[in-house]
């Protein structure tokens, strides 16, 4: 009996069912944004209440179709399935009050905190199984010079950032998460690959 390649997909029955239902959601999404669609049905959203169900149902996709460990297949381990809610809840928190939250990112509340740490925590990991580790550990040296580039000496020096403005900054801030490169990501790119 032959091991698995890497390439292979994960054999769990749960997973070869949701993967197809959760992309065709993220599509339509995109497709729903482009196409004006809450506009006309006399909604009014921000754009980051598009980009959060995005991202969760990114990671979910993520998460339940890519192992921590690319040579090991099979069933959908717990912590995996822990980690798609954790991403379907997080992202759905922050869509359905982001108007909210966003008037809270000053106060620097415990909720925009614990989920800015969670959702950098869970896009970290996501970025890890989806690309490997290099581009993991590049954005992780970033994250971390954030918080400790006031001990760099000379000219590379930055200004002390506290943990908690550093994670609610990379969640909710328009240059972190929901930033121009997922807002390109979920209305341009993923409409060109359709096409």
């Amino acid at each position: 009996m032959s091991q698995p390649s890497s390439t292979e997909p994960t054999t769990s029955p749960i997973v070869r069912r949701v993967v197809p239902i959760v992309t065709g959601l993220f599509a339509a999404l995109c497709i729903c944004w482009v196409l004006d669609v809450p506009q006309y049905l006399g909604f009014a959203f921000f754009k980051e209440q598009l980009l959060a169900p995005v991202v969760g149902l990114s990671l979910v996709t993520v998460f339940i179709s890519v192992p921590v460990n690319r040579g090991k297949r099979g069933k959908l381990p717990w912590y995996d399935a822990v980690a798609a809610l954790a991403a379907v809840a997080v992202m759905g928190h922050v869509m359905l009050a982001y108007p909210r939250l966003v008037d809270d990112v000053a106060l620097r509340t415990t909720e925009t905190l614990v989920i800015g740490i969670v959702s950098v925590a869970l896009v970290l990991e996501g970025l890890r199984r989806a690309t490997g580790h290099v581009l993991f550990f590049i954005v992780t040296t970033f994250v971390v010079y954030g918080l400790l580039g006031h001990f760099v000496p000379g000219q590379l020096t930055a200004r002390a950032v506290g943990a908690d403005w550093l994670f609610i900054y990379l969640a909710f801030d328009p240059s972190g998460l929901f930033g121009t490169p997922m807002t390109v990501g979920a209305t341009i790119v993923l409409l060109f690959i359709l096409m």
